[in-house]
């Protein structure tokens, strides 16, 4: 979906992302959606792999015309240095790093440098270690070397800049939230929902802050209610969620998401622990209802779009049962709403590739 409205800039910005790897997960998602629908002719997008892993999505990402190169291989230090070296030899008009509270190191060389943007781009409400003393004190320190050498810290919801910020601090420029956007189109099309069984849907990798162990219980306790299947998809279901478990589902990684929420009833998301969900989006997009755990992101979206049920993973699973089965039978006319409701949101791609072009300064 390229935006082809406004003329190019003579010549493109050139944005250098830092970033873990490409694989599937979130935000790589949201970035390669953004390169999709900015002409590389308008902003020149270079992915630095810190981890040392390219991540399954790098070919798609240089279809879309970006470049991609891995760094980490011998550690951060050597990440440092040839992400310096890079900086020096071509002076990119943005610098911006989706590393969390360690944007503040890899931005270090954008200042140094002269980089005239530096963004740190944070996508989750915590960093999921424990408040020991050490990181406590790590995360105080970060706080302090990103206030010096960002000039901008862009958060995915209301959350995740709570984190940037630490407690009691008070939100202030050049600190801000920018959601991230969706392709709707690609998930509108004739559902195919409507079958005898409720099919819940949860799509999250093996992480622990995805909290994948709650499906067994929720899964019991649905069956109990009405015939159900809960569809999990994101692999590694050996990790979490190991052995059998009646009523679920294992899809495995899957590349097509659109197509399953357009056969499922509900999306389920128990999360202790997320910046944005966009999960949480695409199902919307798609006519589905949300049920979520009451952490920041989801109750941001509550208050923002309809559709989003939130419960305290403390409520009894029986009330998240109950809440799934209420969801599911939401009519159709109901679900058009879902959909219209992202219409020109910040959430809508075309909206936020607009939105993040002013913020890299490309010209009209």
């Amino acid at each position: 979906m390229p935006l082809e409205d406004a003329a190019p800039s003579r010549r493109p910005v050139s944005v250098v992302h830092v970033i873990g790897s490409l694989d599937r997960g979130g935000a790589e998602t949201v970035a390669l959606d953004l390169c999709r629908a900015i002409p590389a002719e308008r902003v020149r997008q270079v992915f630095v792999c810190a981890s040392g892993r390219r991540g399954a999505l790098a070919p798609q990402f240089e279809a879309a015309g970006a470049e991609v190169r891995v760094y980490g291989r011998g550690g951060v230090l050597r990440t440092l240095v040839g992400l310096a070296a890079d900086l020096r030899r071509e002076r990119p008009d943005v610098l911006q790093s989706h590393l969390g509270m360690a944007s503040a190191l890899f931005l270090l060389p954008g200042r140094l440098y002269g980089v005239r943007r530096r963004i740190a781009r944070m996508h989750s409400e915590g960093d999921g270690r424990a408040d020991t003393w050490c990181r406590q004190a790590y995360r105080a320190l970060a706080r302090r070397l990103m206030a010096a050498v960002a000039t901008d810290v862009l958060a995915v919801s209301p959350g995740a800049l709570a984190f940037a910020l630490g407690d009691g601090r008070p939100a202030r420029a050049p600190y801000g939230v920018l959601p991230n956007g969706i392709d709707l189109e690609r998930f509108r099309g004739p559902a195919e929902r409507g079958g005898r069984e409720v099919v819940v849907l949860h799509v999250g990798r093996p992480d622990p802050a995805k909290n994948r162990a709650f499906l067994p219980p929720l899964a019991r306790a649905l069956a109990e209610l009405t015939p159900s299947r809960v569809w999990v998809v994101g692999g590694g279901t050996e990790v979490d969620l190991p052995g059998e478990h009646p009523g679920i589902d294992d899809l495995g990684a899957r590349r097509d998401v659109p197509e399953l929420l357009r056969r499922a009833d509900v999306l389920v998301l128990p999360s202790v622990r997320e910046g944005l969900p966009t999960v949480a989006l695409e199902a919307l997009a798609s006519g589905v209802p949300v049920v979520a755990s009451d952490i920041g992101a989801a109750t941001s979206l509550a208050a923002q779009l309809p559709g989003v049920r939130v419960l305290s993973l403390d409520d009894p699973v029986d009330a998240w049962a109950r809440a799934v089965v209420d969801a599911a039978r939401l009519p159709a006319a109901e679900r058009c709403e879902l959909q219209r409701s992202l219409d020109a949101s910040p959430f809508d791609l075309r909206t936020n590739a607009l939105r993040w072009q002013d913020v890299w300064g490309v010209g009209w």
